[in-house]
């Protein structure tokens, strides 16, 4: 979908990993206090116009299109989690909790389920393996609660000064913790596909190296937590749940007034479909095998309950 016009638009900033998501998250003013480029009253005007071509596109889409209305919904959905896909690449950067490693030795198979998810979710896959590429051999860094809280006292880590998400070059904890906050509405899809992953023959000493710096890292973390003051406690807890909840795509797809409410109701189905985990998807207990086994121990209980009976006989 092509509504770029460099005459409304102005200097274009690299904000998202895809222009067309770009566009839409500015003109519908989706996390409009994240630094993106029509901010404030000066450039109301412009945001006005851009979201005046990008409704008559959706509306030429819903009427000429045979399933029209999904494909807008597709759209909208994609556009309304476009920034945490960008948060969850820095966090690849920094290699948080080890993804980029896991991901990145992941065997064919599994990095084929993660691209494809990504894929659904409207990423761009040279934008993930650039990050990828870019934090598979760091130290995995973790954040506990106490992490959190610094990062929503820090005016330099917040998300409302973007500039270092929108590069996607992050350096410290205090930006991971931002950018998860940020990344947390599909932090349990994704975390979900990444720890199924299994690694390839060479990469099996990186991931469980990997794994046993990130024991020490979640060690320090929960001794940093330990420290904290039972009203720093409560606080934190305040604080991530605030944050996660403003970065919660769901509600900036229902209070958008430039949506249309049949949009809407396709928008945030489509988004709960693509952010379902997917780790029901193959759990065992949907297997076959599964089934076959509980009903042999069944028959196998009934009988050995029947011999009984009768030998008490």
């Amino acid at each position: 979908m092509k509504v770029y016009d460099p005459q409304i638009h102005g200097t274009p900033k690299l904000i998202l990993d895809n222009q067309s998501d770009q566009v839409l998250t500015e003109a519908f003013g989706f996390y409009s206090n994240e630094g993106l480029s029509f901010v404030g009253k000066k450039n109301k005007d412009k945001r006005k116009k851009l979201t005046g071509k990008v409704r008559a596109k959706l509306d030429d889409i819903k009427d000429d299109a045979k399933d029209g209305l999904k494909k807008v919904g597709k759209i909208v959905a994609k556009a309304a989690v476009a920034v945490p896909r960008v948060s969850f690449l820095g966090l690849l950067r920094l290699n948080f909790r080890g993804f980029a490693t896991k991901i990145y030795y992941a065997t064919p198979e599994g990095k084929t389920k993660f691209n494809k998810f990504w894929e659904k979710i409207g990423g761009s896959i040279s934008s993930l393996n650039e990050a990828l590429q870019a934090g598979y051999d760091k130290k995995p860094k973790a954040c506990g609660k106490k992490c959190r809280l610094k990062a929503s006292e820090s005016k330099e880590s917040s998300l409302t000064t973007i500039e270092k998400v929108q590069f996607m070059y992050p350096t410290g904890l205090e930006e991971a913790a931002a950018l998860l906050t940020s990344a947390s509405p599909i932090i349990g899809a994704a975390s979900a596909i990444v720890l199924a992953l299994k690694p390839t023959k060479e990469g099996e000493k990186a991931v469980k190296e990997v794994d046993e710096d990130l024991k020490k890292e979640d060690a320090a973390a929960k001794a940093e937590d330990a420290t904290m003051t039972k009203e720093e406690k409560k606080q934190a807890e305040v604080v991530i749940k605030q944050d996660e909840a403003n970065a919660d795509p769901i509600k900036e797809i229902e209070n958008n007034p430039d949506i249309k409410p049949d949009e809407k109701k396709e928008a945030v189905e489509d988004l709960k479909k693509s952010l379902k985990s997917t780790s029901s998807e193959d759990s065992f207990f949907k297997k076959p095998i599964f089934w076959i086994v509980i009903g042999v121990v069944a028959i196998g209980g009934f009988i050995l309950y029947k011999k009984r009976s009768q030998s008490s006989i």
